[in-house]
């Protein structure tokens, strides 16, 4: 069975955010086709400069977030500022104007904004 570019992806996403740089790891645990296809997105994220491969990840990770659905937690504004990438853009302006300025060159992790959705759109920690 094959895989897609899209599961790919994904699977390159989910070793990254469990801390396995580039699916090194992960990648040893697929076989056959999945592993050709896992291996070769490795291998050409690899090539690239640290910034422009933190950029295609980054990529990667907006068009597989799903939108941001109703926002049920009483979080703080910076925390909502880091979903504005994710929510409609009305809303998402509204909470960068009410967020401090993150620091100079500031990039939130792609699963701190995964996390930070659950918790919105749950309303709590607990759920």
């Amino acid at each position: 069975m094959a895989w897609s570019a899209e599961t790919s992806e994904g699977f390159l996403l989910a070793a990254t955010v469990a801390g396995d740089r580039l699916a090194e790891q992960g990648a040893r645990g697929v076989t056959g086709p999945a592993q050709v296809a896992v291996q070769s997105l490795v291998k050409r994220l690899s090539a690239l400069p640290k910034a422009e491969r933190r950029r295609q990840i980054e990529a990667i990770s907006q068009r597989m977030t799903a939108p941001l659905g109703a926002v049920r937690a009483k979080l703080p504004p910076r925390a909502l500022s880091l979903l504005s990438p994710i929510a409609e853009r009305d809303l998402a302006d509204t909470w960068l104007q009410q967020a401090p300025p993150p620091r100079l060159g500031y990039r939130a992790e792609p699963g701190l904004r995964q996390i930070l959705s659950m918790i919105a759109e749950r309303g709590s920690w607990h759920a």
